[in-house]
């Protein structure tokens, strides 16, 4: 999704919101301070990171037990440093997967037909490396044992939508891409409802599942088709408003150390100010206002905070850039807001 820079022109970017909680007439009580990365193992792009890591205090990820990942330079470092850890995938709770193994064993032919592994010749590689070794197919995304419910595996396998793979001792499924994001939009979404936590991706994934976790809502998303659902044929959906955040000049190439620096000496401005947005995100939409009434409000109402991160970013000899990013949020359930850059040239 492009978006406008007010200061250097053209920028790729776009922010996710997802999850259960109470109509938006409600405004939460709390916002969650811990992000929750998904749906891989490692973070796929090291800027993106180095700006949750400006706005959050921690950013969490589902990590199977026993699994080291290999991180890159830059995610090791901000996990040595306490801002990037890891959650225990042994404790996860598979409650949604029973709506997609449904889908699974009820429309098995259906599925094979677009999602069967036999059909791998027909799919993409992907370029960026798989958790599950180098000898895992780049075809196919793989989720570890861990991260599925008990018999999910044997099911999928079962209906020619998965296949088995195992390296240095650890267990993997590999699926279609399409298959496997839609299931780990639904644990995290779980997953954060149960431990409080705010879920983040540097990824495009299919959300609208989340709108209502059910056989049939996940079925529409697999195979891209209308809802049938009253409920969400008389909702928006999703309200997407673009508001305005402060970043370094040249974020890619911004040492960790300088980021780090920046969390230290202003421990909870930038912080305040993530939280700030999604308060007043949700408020407006509690009153029904279009999404370009929406981005404009907020962005008034945030003005006088985007001024004073640009000046503690000049006090540590950071020249401040202004971009626009894009909140997503489901239009009748309130749930905290998410932050989401897409790869590429977005903070570059």
């Amino acid at each position: 999704m492009s978006t406008h820079n007010e200061i250097n022109g053209p920028v790729q970017g776009t922010a996710v919101q997802v999850g259960h909680l109470q109509h938006v007439t409600h405004v939460r009580d709390r916002v969650s301070a811990i992000a929750f990365y998904y749906p891989y193992i490692h973070i796929r792009d090291d800027t993106w990171l180095k700006y949750a890591a400006m706005y959050w205090p921690v950013i969490t990820r589902l990590v199977p037990q026993n699994y080291r990942p290999a991180d890159s330079r830059v995610s090791t470092r901000f996990a040595n440093a306490g801002v990037l850890s890891d959650l225990s995938a042994a404790s996860t709770s598979f409650a949604d997967s029973d709506a997609f193994l449904h889908v699974a064993v009820t429309r098995p032919d259906e599925l094979r037909t677009r999602f069967g592994v036999e059909k791998r010749a027909e799919w993409d590689a992907r370029a960026v490396p798989s958790s599950a070794g180098p000898a895992a197919d780049p075809r196919l995304t793989y989720l570890h044992h861990d991260r599925l419910s008990r018999g999910f595996a044997d099911v999928l396998v079962e209906h020619g939508l998965g296949e088995r793979h195992s390296v240095g001792g650890e267990n993997w499924l590999g699926m279609h891409p399409d298959l496997a994001t839609v299931y780990m939009c639904l644990l995290a979404n779980r997953l954060a409802e149960r431990e409080s936590l705010h879920p983040v991706t540097d990824q495009v994934l299919p959300h609208d599942a989340l709108l209502e976790p059910t056989a049939d809502r996940i079925t529409e998303v697999l195979f891209g088709l209308p809802s049938r659902s009253p409920r969400l044929q008389t909702t928006q959906k999703f309200i997407t408003a673009a508001v305005q955040t402060v970043i370094p000049e040249g974020l890619a190439d911004v040492p960790v150390e300088k980021i780090l620096e920046l969390r230290e000496t202003f421990p909870k401005d930038f912080h305040q100010f993530r939280a700030h947005v999604g308060d007043r995100f949700a408020e407006l939409r509690a009153d029904a206002t279009t999404s370009l009434h929406v981005g404009v409000a907020v962005d008034e109402l945030v003005r006088a905070e985007l001024a004073d991160l640009e000046d503690k970013l000049r006090s540590v000899k950071l020249v401040p850039r202004r971009v626009r990013v894009w909140l997503k949020a489901d239009a009748v359930r309130e749930s905290p807001v998410g932050w989401l850059f897409r790869a590429g040239q977005a903070l570059r």
